[in-house]
């Protein structure tokens, strides 16, 4: 429960603070390292396109954590026409390296706010994540121009950041 206890921090802050290896934000190096069998499944997967777009629904039905469908269809659509290939992330369906290693491969990730989004973040590559409750500039890594959060304004949803305000 370290960020819950301390939601007005960066999530890496709040974290590493609790484990007592950090005082300070989170420089924008976060890193995992899948081994070679990992990063192999990982191509078998994907084979030979170079435009790979990853899409993340989220943890399931959790309100204000979960993408509705529709939206990420219509994501898929665009992306498609614009010659994307477009692979959909489910919860457990990988090991956590093979995901990283998936996601090292991608170009682009669209979901929810969840572990694979940081996953993408790691591998550096453009994500947009999708918030509910929850202030993106306390989960995105600071400072990287093509990581973006997107929420509803706030005039639309009246618990938007009650998360960090509760």
């Amino acid at each position: 429960l370290a960020y819950e206890m301390d939601p007005q921090k960066h999530i890496l802050t709040a974290y590493a603070r609790k484990a007592g290896v950090l005082d300070a934000q989170p420089s924008g190096a976060l890193s995992i390292y899948p081994n070679a069998v990992e990063h192999d499944i990982a191509s078998r997967m994907l084979g030979t396109s170079q435009k790979w777009a990853a899409l993340h629904l989220g943890p399931g039905n959790v309100v204000g954590r979960t993408v509705p469908t529709p939206l990420l269809a219509a994501v898929e659509k665009h992306l498609k026409s614009q010659g994307w290939s477009v692979l959909w992330i489910q919860a457990g369906a990988y090991s956590v390296h093979v995901l990283a290693a998936i996601l090292q491969q991608c170009k682009l990730f669209v979901g929810s706010d969840s572990g694979p989004m940081h996953l993408a973040q790691a591998a550096q590559i453009p994500t947009v994540g999708i918030f509910g409750a929850v202030d993106p500039q306390n989960r995105l890594i600071p400072g990287v121009p093509y990581f973006r959060g997107v929420t509803a304004p706030e005039r639309e949803v009246g618990g938007l950041g009650c998360h960090h305000v509760y």
